[in-house]
């Protein structure tokens, strides 16, 4: 991405906290279990389970589900969509992954559009759907962008208008 001061038109989109709670809950699920059957196993001498695993076994499987768990709640906190319009293009990322370029040349229309996340693409995220690929965060709008070649691309947008407008400045349909 560009800096800020080049940026027509700057939104940046973090997860809805229901999915983050969801994230969390399972990840912190599966960490509580290896905690629970490291603690029955390790201090009480117990055995885990009907067929435990050696100590060894359950330390190693413990840590790599502890360091997955963690790893997976970090990576969705800090995830967020950033979306910008520029002179020459509009810029997209889904932070911390790669930042994406759409030409103005490449785009053949473009439309505000409502659309129904779970549904239409199977959830929030980069994802994709037959003919198109949609980077969404969260809520029901979305500028459509209609390609010259190859497959659409989708922008989830809580400022559909302001986005809009933006684009009308450098995208001459």
């Amino acid at each position: 991405m560009t800096a800020n001061t080049d940026a027509y038109f700057r939104e940046t989109q973090r997860l809805p906290g229901w999915v983050m709670a969801l994230i969390i809950l399972s990840a912190g699920s599966s960490i509580a279990v290896f905690v629970v059957g490291m603690y029955v196993q390790l201090v009480r001498g117990e055995p885990w389970g009907n067929n435990p695993m050696s100590d060894q076994a359950l330390i190693w499987a413990g840590a790599v589900s502890m360091v997955i768990g963690i790893a997976l709640i970090v990576l969705f906190a800090t995830l967020r969509l950033v979306t910008e319009v520029h002179a020459d293009a509009v810029h997209i990322r889904f932070a911390p992954m790669r930042a994406k370029r759409i030409p103005y040349d490449d785009i053949s229309s473009a439309e505000v559009r409502t659309i129904r996340p779970i549904r239409d693409f199977g959830g929030w995220g980069v994802r994709y759907k037959k003919g198109a690929k949609g980077y969404l965060a969260r809520g029901d709008q979305a500028v459509w962008f209609s390609m010259r070649e190859g497959r659409d691309i989708v922008i989830g947008t809580e400022q559909p208008e302001q986005f809009e407008s933006a684009l009308r400045t450098w995208l001459h349909l």
